[in-house]
């Protein structure tokens, strides 16, 4: 409070107290609050005009010209003339099973019973489920009759005829000539009796026919001897025999049968789903279980460009989260992935087991050295991390001298961050080859400062 404001207080003071003595009678509260209200006015204005003449008396002293500072040292490098050496590349991808399968019956029936369920561990050959196979019993039993059947009937055409059936094609014959000679003879009886007109010419009739039925009944009896004599002809053996091996062919059907009502693991594997349980009757062909090998490797998605350097036996890195190991690249997929625009490679872990958490459907990490880098896309470059400030929202800046000068205003320009290698990183943004970006002292900068370029980092490959 300055001594105007004071004076004019103690006035107003003695101008009240002069007034409640003139008074005999009290003051009324309407009176008291107006005189109340009017003294709270007069101290809020004193307060308020000394506090605008210290501030003013303040500005005024304060007033003096602005020092002059040397401009900053810093380093810069050259934008377009810093490359790494090797670019190391890491790309994300997935552990997959070498080999998997879904697993089913070849022939359709009722499931008896499935052994193994999800993430059981199984070695080749082990039984995993079976169907019904009462219709494979039944067939088999009547097949093996007709087998033995068919084989007896063969066993019997090798042997050939028996003695005693030969012998009795030889007297049938003996008999057959012994009625021929009687037929001849009483032929030519009756000959003999029509010449002397004595017979009849039926009879004569009867007795030519009855030779002639005769020679025919003797000649077949005859061929029958022979046919026996000679043996079983090699024909009939032969087809015998090849209805003896198509009896066994069926045999053998019914033996395929019966291992594809079984389902056995193709190779050591596990269980990964289980489709279908007892009582469920199937169709051939349909999944009953999800089988996959204990044997990993990891899908790489990466760019074509990239896949063109990546041959087979290639050796990378892999990581598993904290875990590293050294990989094989074992295949390179021909194509381009239409969908992605990229193409796979898939990579073996050396020394890896799945008990060490290696397993199908984790993410992991491949490590690609892609050689010289020293051609990138148009407008992007290489500088080093440390020149790189984090700005708001997401964007990154850097701190350029523009010209050649030797000092210069430093200016900030925004770039967009492509991937880190090492020590240095590719960007792209509001750059021109020859620009010279601060690289130390970040914390000590503002854009508009005044710098001094002391050292220039020319074309240095930083190993990655």
């Amino acid at each position: 409070m300055n001594r105007h404001s004071a004076n004019q207080y103690s006035a107003n003071r003695r101008l009240l107290n002069r007034r409640s003595l003139n008074r005999r009678g009290s003051v009324s509260p309407k009176q008291l609050s107006a005189l109340t209200l009017s003294l709270a006015t007069v101290v809020i204005a004193a307060v308020w005009i000394g506090r605008s003449h210290s501030a003013e008396t303040l500005v005024e002293g304060s007033e003096s010209p602005p020092a002059t500072s040397a401009p900053l040292p810093v380093g810069v490098v050259v934008v377009g003339v810093v490359t790494p050496d090797e670019v190391r590349q890491s790309y994300s991808g997935m552990l997959v099973a070498r080999r998997e399968s879904q697993l089913g019956f070849d022939r359709p029936g009722r499931v008896v019973e499935v052994m193994k369920e999800e993430g059981d561990r199984v070695t080749q050959g082990e039984c995993l489920a079976c169907i019904a196979t009462d219709d494979l019993d039944a067939s088999e039993q009547r097949t093996r009759a007709d087998l033995e059947s068919a084989t007896a009937l063969l066993d019997e055409l090798i042997a050939g005829p028996r003695k005693e059936s030969i012998e009795a094609a030889r007297a049938k014959v003996a008999s057959l000539a012994a009625n021929r000679e009687l037929s001849k003879a009483n032929t030519l009886r009756e000959e003999q009796l029509a010449a002397r007109d004595a017979g009849s010419v039926r009879t004569l009739d009867e007795a030519r026919f009855g030779q002639r039925a005769a020679d025919e009944q003797w000649n077949a009896a005859r061929a029958e001897l022979r046919l026996l004599e000679e043996g079983t002809r090699k024909e009939q053996v032969a087809a015998q025999r090849a209805v003896c091996d198509s009896i066994r062919g069926e045999l053998r059907e019914i033996e395929a049968d019966r291992r594809d009502s079984r389902i056995e693991a193709p190779f050591d594997g596990l269980v990964r789903s289980r489709f279908i349980d007892e009582g469920a009757v199937v169709t051939a062909g349909e999944p009953i279980l999800h089988w996959i090998s204990l044997d990993v490797e990891g899908r790489f998605g990466i760019p074509a460009a990239v896949a063109d350097s990546i041959k087979p036996a290639d050796q990378v890195s892999l990581r598993l989260r904290t875990t590293q190991c050294t990989g094989t690249v074992v295949r390179v997929e021909p194509y381009v992935d239409l969908a992605t625009r990229t193409r796979a490679i898939y990579v073996r872990p050396i020394g890896i087991e799945s008990s060490q958490g290696w397993i199908p459907g984790e993410v992991v990490d491949v490590e690609l050295t892609t050689g010289s880098s020293s051609t990138t896309a148009a407008n992007t470059y290489w500088l080093p991390t440390s020149s790189l400030t984090r700005g708001g929202r997401g964007v990154w800046t850097v701190l350029a001298v523009p010209g050649t000068a030797a000092e210069a205003a430093c200016e900030k320009r925004a770039v967009e961050l492509l991937r880190t290698d090492g020590d240095l990183t590719l960007v792209q943004g509001m750059l021109s080859p020859g620009d010279r970006v601060i690289v130390d002292g970040m914390h000590r900068l503002t854009a508009g400062m005044r710098v001094a370029v002391i050292d220039k980092h020319n074309n240095q490959g930083a190993q990655p």
